[in-house]
């Protein structure tokens, strides 16, 4: 028989509370998330956490384009979990 998602949600809850993990939320500009989901299918990546991982690790300040002109347009949110480790490279 197949667990109950509340039982599901304390066990992952606990998993991540041992793994040190921490929930990051980002608001992020309409279209972003589109960016995601395409790169995410173009390398056949199935979860967020594993495509914003690889940014994190590949990406470097100075290829990053220029922030663009704020406007007044949706927003989105990005949600996914990091360890510590991962946290300290971000901050970097």
């Amino acid at each position: 028989m197949a667990a109950e998602q509340k039982e599901r949600t304390a066990k992952l809850a606990e998993k991540q509370q041992e793994l040190g993990e921490q929930e990051l939320r980002h608001t992020v500009p309409y279209g972003t998330r589109q960016m995601l989901d395409e790169l995410m299918r173009g390398h056949e990546i199935e979860e967020v956490r594993e495509a914003v991982k690889l940014l994190v690790l590949n990406g470097r300040a100075e290829d990053m384009p220029p922030a663009p002109p704020k406007a007044k347009i949706p927003s989105d949110i990005i949600r996914h979990y990091f360890r510590q480790g991962m946290l300290d490279r971000l901050r970097r």
